[in-house]
């Protein structure tokens, strides 16, 4: 069984500097090749283990991911990772994605077990793999961590960033591009890996360029994309039966009086004390 390349690439900005070198020097011993990505308010050159690659600090994760493609040589699995994670072994998450790329030569994307991610295993989960029960197929992975074969790198190398500067659906041309040819897309749920969610940019804006870059989509990925919101968005419907119906009734009453109802039910309540 030969053992893939795995190149891993650390994504930074201000104020993340250091955790990015932490998780480079925690994974520098069992990569085969390591690149962080970074920008910083004041523009000035970051270094620690691996390649240190600067850019603007307007670019976000759109031209990130770039950098991170065009860093990963030829052949090798591109194993990214944000540095707003935490995890208690950063050589496990490698050489686990490492193993599972030699063990299944059909995988396009990998993905560890991510904290605080909307796409929940709960949610997203198809089958789990034969002699590996941790291993399970899922929908969507997210790109908090998650690794890409050379065949899934060569797909989004072909599509134009420009129009994404804050990387929002990436990782949904990935799961698409993979499904639609027929390879894998596992989760790993023995690493877990911590992350809190939040951003410092308009998430509008991040939808509006996400549909943008989506538009390039072949068909087939266009349908695949769709059909598999559907289905996560209905299993997350379901685990969740009682807050989906209020959030039903609200809109109703919305609906029917022009006034929200949490507000009028509030103004009615006795005074306290």
């Amino acid at each position: 069984m030969s053992q893939p390349q795995v190149h891993v690439v650390v994504i930074s900005w201000q104020g993340r500097g250091d955790a990015a070198r932490a998780i480079a020097a925690a994974v520098a011993p069992v990569a085969d090749g390591l690149s962080v990505v970074y920008s910083n308010a004041a523009e000035q050159p970051e270094a620690g283990p691996g390649d240190w690659v600067q850019v603007p600090n307007s670019a976000y994760f759109g031209p990130k991911f770039e950098a991170a493609l065009a860093r990963t040589p030829p052949g090798a699995v591109l194993l990214l990772i944000h540095a707003d994670t935490t995890c208690d072994d950063w050589p496990a998450v490698v050489t686990r994605c490492r193993a599972a790329y030699a063990r299944h030569a059909r995988l396009g994307v990998w993905a560890p077990e991510v904290g605080d991610t909307p796409y929940r295993t709960a949610w997203v989960s198809l089958l789990p793999q034969p002699g590996d029960p941790a291993l399970v197929a899922v929908m969507q992975t997210d790109a908090i961590v998650f690794a890409l074969a050379p065949a899934v790198q060569q797909r989004l190398r072909g599509m134009d960033y420009a129009c994404n500067n804050l990387g929002w659906g990436i990782d949904w041309v990935a799961v698409a591009h993979a499904l639609c040819s027929g390879y894998l897309v596992l989760r790993d749920t023995a690493l877990h890996v911590a992350h809190t969610r939040g951003s410092g940019y308009d998430t509008q804006t991040a939808e509006a360029q996400m549909r943008a870059f989506l538009a390039q989509l072949t068909m087939p990925e266009r349908n695949m994309v769709g059909l598999l919101k559907q289905n996560i968005a209905a299993r997350r419907a379901a685990s969740k039966p009682v807050v989906t119906l209020l959030r039903r009734l609200l809109r109703w009453l919305r609906g029917r009086s022009g006034e929200d109802p949490l507000v009028l039910a509030l103004g009615r309540l006795p005074p306290v004390g």
